[in-house]
């Protein structure tokens, strides 16, 4: 029986000795199990006590290989334990996948390489990009977490990337690479965009336009906080009509100070999480999906909003730009122009010719056609074996 291992930092959760994951964890389960008989999960794991739509990994006969939290000062005593863990983890698997980048997924790849464990390699972001909009350590950390992502990639035999150009720029490989994105979108159905175009013809202009990021909300790189500063200035402008949704995990402590200081609680609606599948009902009542980051690989939100007909605007970071139209596309960190950029889509025709754009390239990233490139790729891999 061949054994696989997909690594990645995480995390996941865990209640009362239960490892829980995404619901999507599904999919990706079944997707790797083209590779191998059995597949388990290698992260770190924070304890929850509600484990309400959540993956069960035990129920589904997955195997959870936790690794404690170690790249952080408080927790570097932990260091030489988990690598104890990674490295008995790692003679005892077949194949691995190491999604990268990830500090688990380092390691991982250091005892593939010295006990000649194939692997593919996952490119999922830039780690300079994520640190350098973290803190005064992140930033410190940022240039040689970059050094080290491009000297992995390179030498990996096996790589896929989650965009078509950017990742590919940043971090070349000499082996053999595919760019396909690890977004989970069903068939895209015609009958979306004809309901998003009654929306948006419903009236010559819509009373209030509903705007919404999806993503976690207690780290600053996800830029909700530039969305929040935005209304504040449109609101000085006598522009009251945006309504802005935020969704996600975390403490909204910070965003809700934000806008409380700026004034402009009441445009704004916090979430909280929504169950994976309530996701697409909860997008086919927003007017415009944002996506303000500081820093992205490939976003699987902004391409499922579009998938559902949303008309979609975003900053110009990571494969962003891969996805939306240049004009509706604006520097991170623009003040003036994402308030521009809302001004500019609070026009119908506006709306409804985005909408069409962003369905249009949605279909491109639906799940066969991406699950079928991928197979593609797993079969090279398997025949270097």
């Amino acid at each position: 029986m061949k054994e696989l291992m997909f690594v990645h930092d995480g995390p996941r959760w865990k209640n009362n000795g239960v490892y829980y994951g995404k619901p999507e964890d599904g999919k990706l389960v079944q997707r790797y199990e083209y590779l191998a008989d059995h597949v388990s999960f290698m992260m770190r794991a924070k304890p929850i006590k509600d484990a309400v739509n959540k993956y069960d990994f035990s129920a589904n006969g997955i195997n959870f290989i936790e690794v404690p939290t170690f790249n952080r000062p408080s927790n570097f005593y932990k260091y030489f334990s988990a690598r104890k863990i990674i490295k008995k983890a790692v003679k005892s698997f077949d194949v691995l996948i190491i999604r990268l980048p990830s500090t688990i997924g380092g390691i991982v790849l250091q005892y593939a390489n010295k006990y000649h464990i194939p692997y593919i390699v996952e490119v999922v972001g830039c780690p300079y990009d994520t640190l350098s909009n973290y803190n005064w350590l992140g930033k410190i950390y940022a240039p040689f977490a970059r050094r080290k992502l491009r000297l992995n990639v390179k030498n990996a035999k096996f790589v896929q990337y989650v965009t078509h150009e950017y990742l590919q720029r940043k971090y070349p490989t000499n082996g053999c690479s595919v760019g396909v994105s690890d977004v989970v979108v069903e068939k895209v159905n015609d009958q979306l965009l004809s309901n998003r175009i009654v929306r948006y013809s419903a009236t010559s202009q819509l009373s209030n336009l509903h705007m919404a990021t999806l993503g976690a909300i207690d780290v600053s790189y996800k830029g909700q906080d530039m969305v929040i500063k935005a209304l504040a200035e449109l609101k000085k402008r006598g522009v009251t009509k945006f309504i802005y949704h935020i969704v996600g995990l975390g403490d909204p402590t910070r965003l809700k100070l934000l806008a409380r200081d700026l004034g402009v609680e009441e445009f704004i609606v916090f979430e909280g999480a929504i169950p994976h599948d309530k996701v697409f009902q909860f997008l086919d009542n927003v007017d415009i999906y944002i996506q303000p980051s500081k820093t992205e690989g490939l976003p699987r939100a902004l391409v499922e909003a579009m998938s559902r007909g949303c008309a979609c605007i975003g900053t110009n970071v990571g494969g962003i730009p891969e996805l939306l139209e240049s004009k509706m596309i604006y520097p991170k960190n623009d003040l003036d122009a994402l308030v521009n950029l809302l001004l500019y889509v609070d026009n119908n025709n506006i709306l409804l010719e985005n909408s069409r754009a962003c369905f249009n390239k949605a279909a491109n990233y639906q799940y066969q056609f991406l699950e079928q490139i991928k197979l593609d790729f797993y079969n090279k891999f398997m025949s270097s074996l």
